[in-house]
């Protein structure tokens, strides 16, 4: 990670910073600020979520020009595999999700 000592917790939507979070959807946000640690610990925490250590960033138009040329697989959120699924497996169950598993996943990409 480029910055280390940052972090992110996603979870439910049962907590909501009105000024840290970021609803995704109906289910789900994202909260990068003490607060939700806070409610963790001390208050209403969210039914569902799981903490994230460290910060990558992209330039602009980075990320996109990545997805373009097939840099990264993409699926639909998926609450359960977030949420109920062991770490150890979450890989594998979103690879499963798009129709793929690791022994058919190629380091290069092509555009035929």
């Amino acid at each position: 990670p480029v910055e280390q000592g940052r972090g992110f917790v996603l979870h439910s939507n049962d907590y909501l910073s009105k000024e840290n979070s970021f609803q995704i959807d109906d289910k789900i946000s994202l909260t990068a600020s003490i607060d939700v640690l806070m409610a963790m610990a001390f208050g209403v925490a969210p039914k569902n979520s799981f903490l994230a250590l460290g910060y990558c960033g992209w330039e602009a138009g980075q990320l996109e020009d990545e997805l373009k040329h097939n840099g990264w697989l993409v699926a639909n959120n998926n609450i359960d595999i977030l949420f109920n699924v062991p770490t150890k497996h979450r890989y594998d169950k979103a690879l499963e999700q798009i129709g793929v598993n690791r022994a058919s996943l190629n380091p290069t990409s092509g555009t035929a």
